[in-house]
């Protein structure tokens, strides 16, 4: 994804990405190791959906 720095204005690459709690700081980490100047938000998720996260229900 593509985005653009508040103060400057700079056009940048943007990872958008879901962990669970207990995968937060190995992936912290991981960022941090590519990229020590990464900025990073860390917030509470209610709801996930999509491929990957959301099981399929069968109803009879």
């Amino acid at each position: 994804m593509y985005g653009r720095t508040g103060y400057l204005g700079k056009d940048t690459e943007i990872c958008l990405s879901i962990v669970s709690t207990r995968e937060l700081a190995k992936a912290e980490r991981l960022v941090h190791q590519i990229d020590p100047e990464a900025f990073i938000i860390v917030s509470r998720v209610s709801e996930v959906k999509g491929r990957g996260f959301t099981e399929q229900k069968k109803y009879l």
